[in-house]
């Protein structure tokens, strides 16, 4: 059986600011910050190149508390649905993904605390 190997690419532009209720990845940058202090959702479509990186985190400050579902269209793990939709709930949490050119996978998710 042939071994198939993807390497991961990160995408250097702008970090994409979300600051409306609702949003689209734009494909362009592997850094998405959610700014809106209000419940949002981000759709993150396919990307063009396997290994694509997108990390999308919670920047809203630390009194905004609402929720922002991020939904993958095409999900991780490809046939669980479940697992299609991540919910960031407080400043600085966060979801890694890699796109393996047929359906994202989550590398890691989580919180930061910074000073």
């Amino acid at each position: 059986m042939a071994q198939k190997n993807i390497f991961p690419i990160y995408l250097d532009d702008a970090i994409q600011v979300v600051d409306t209720a609702t949003a689209a990845w734009d494909g362009k940058t592997s850094r998405i910050h959610v700014t809106v202090n209000e419940a949002s959702a981000i759709t993150v479509g396919d990307a063009t190149v396997a290994g694509t990186i997108l990390t999308i985190m919670d920047d809203r400050g630390s009194s905004n508390s609402h929720n922002c579902s991020v939904t993958f269209t095409t999900g991780p793990m490809s046939d669980d649905a479940e697992l299609d939709v991540a919910v960031l709930n407080a400043t600085g949490e966060f979801v890694t993904a890699m796109w393996t050119g047929t359906n994202w996978i989550y590398l890691g998710g989580g919180r930061l605390d910074v000073a």
